[in-house]
């Protein structure tokens, strides 16, 4: 499930580069922000793959200013704790 908003879809990717080849499988086909004028001023929402929806907490501020510093745990406790405030 991503973020709430159901199973997710994944498509299969080939990335080649330099000799290289890599495989992913990704569930994002396509993302717009749509963009207009409101009451109060400029508003915006994302719609993802056809669907609108909410992207709150989208801002992310790292863990630690000093990137080796950040575990993982931490990182992981951080966006569990995000997710859980919805």
């Amino acid at each position: 499930m991503a973020g709430g908003q159901g199973a997710q879809h994944r498509y299969a990717v080939t990335a080649a580069f330099g000799g290289k080849t890599r495989r992913y499988r990704i569930g994002l086909r396509r993302i717009d922000l749509e963009t207009g004028r409101n009451d109060t001023g400029q508003s915006f929402a994302f719609c993802l793959n056809g669907r609108d929806v909410s992207m709150q907490r989208a801002n992310w501020i790292p863990v630690h200013t000093l990137p080796e510093r950040a575990t993982p745990d931490v990182g992981r406790d951080l966006l569990t704790s995000a997710r859980e405030a919805a």
